[in-house]
């Protein structure tokens, strides 16, 4: 039925089909030369089987900073790890000026500098993962460097690749696979915030900004939004201060908000009540049958935002642990895991059972908002 429908509507749906030209591109300088360039292509069009296999095998990370598995040093697969390292090869820093220590290096001449990239891009994610404390022996341990090298070289890449990294693509939600059983069209993604714990600053000011009424912590938040069908994340924001509400958060995406089509909507939780384009659960007590399979509907398909923020908080001791440094390196830190979780989740296809091909939009509702 679905291949009749498809077939009857052949000019209407190229319309709504994007030109992958138009999708995020990756700045990979082709040093490795594997797979096929995954955020090039509709998730259709990319065969994970067959291309994660060419990019884990494009460069062997075992033995680097002494540890012996990726996803147990850096919580991620070696797939992933290679296309991060290709796209981000030149903004990975290789060593320092040998005048001034202070400068930082990026252009490799040579296999020692490009070995150094590799140790500095490896303890980079390690680090987000393990959240070693900064004394020497920790760190020597930990992410196989000194403290003098986790100050001049490791910092250094943190903060360079989260400035370059863009590895999340809003415009997946109008893949013509985004759909579920329950929303067939027009629902799109999904948003929600997290919240990651802080040390209390010692600056009464901020620490009232900080102070969440609703975690009852000092904490920082995070905004995620992902492809409600395949669960793909496409949009993340932050760090935000503790006491911004999520429905703030959303509005004031001016990102978000201006490429969010007047047909379309998300799904959120209650805290998203009042927001034009989001469907939310109904509130009150004594609800119908109707509107309490409604809500349950709606919790169902919206739980799986929870999910791809658990990816990319838990067990990354930086993100679930209370963090004691600086706000520019959590920023850092909190954008390069989501968008590696980003990454990940892309290469490895929809987390979800999809529906289609169809466009996002009839036609005809299409039609009315020119």
């Amino acid at each position: 039925m679905l291949c009749l429908w498809k077939l009857s509507n052949t000019s209407a749906l190229m319309a709504f089909q994007l030109d992958p030209k138009s999708l995020s591109l990756s700045t990979g300088r082709g040093v490795l030369g594997s797979g096929k360039d995954v955020l090039l292509c509709w998730p259709h069009e990319y065969n994970s089987a067959v291309e994660n296999q060419r990019w884990a095998g494009a460069l062997d990370w075992r033995g680097t900073n002494g540890w012996q598995s990726t996803k147990l040093a850096c919580g991620f697969d070696d797939f992933a790890m290679n296309y991060a390292f290709d796209a981000l090869y030149d903004f990975i820093p290789c060593g320092t000026d040998a005048n001034d220590s202070k400068v930082v290096l990026f252009t490799a001449n040579g296999k020692a500098a490009h070995l150094a990239k590799m140790r500095n891009f490896h303890a980079s994610m390690t680090y987000i993962k393990h959240y070693p404390k900064q004394h020497n022996e920790t760190l020597q341990r930990t992410l196989g460097v000194s403290s003098g090298l986790f100050s001049q070289q490791v910092v250094p890449t943190l903060l360079s690749i989260a400035d370059n990294m863009s590895f999340l693509d809003w415009q997946l939600r109008l893949w013509e696979w985004n759909h579920t059983e329950c929303f067939p069209e027009r629902v799109t993604f999904v948003p929600d915030g997290f919240p990651v714990k802080i040390w209390a600053p010692s600056n009464r000011w901020l620490a009232r900004l900080f102070r969440s009424g609703k975690y009852k912590e000092y904490v920082v938040k995070g905004h995620l939004t992902i492809a409600m069908g395949p669960g793909f994340p496409i949009r993340y924001t932050g760090p935000h201060i503790g006491v911004r509400h999520d429905a703030r958060i959303f509005q004031e995406d001016r990102f978000l908000q201006a490429r969010i089509k007047p047909w379309e909507y998300g799904l959120g939780d209650k805290a998203y009540v009042g927001q034009r384009q989001i469907i939310t659960e109904w509130k009150g007590r004594n609800l119908s049958l109707e509107k309490q399979r409604f809500n349950k509907t709606v919790q169902h398909y919206r739980g799986r935002v929870e999910h791809l923020i658990g990816q990319v908080v838990d067990n990354r001791m930086a993100l679930c642990t209370t963090w004691r440094g600086s706000f520019t390196l959590l920023a850092a830190v909190m954008k390069i895991a989501a968008h590696m979780v980003g990454l990940q989740e892309r290469m490895k296809g929809p987390r979800y059972d999809v529906f289609g091909p169809w466009p996002v939009c009839p036609p005809h509702i299409a039609a009315q908002f020119p």
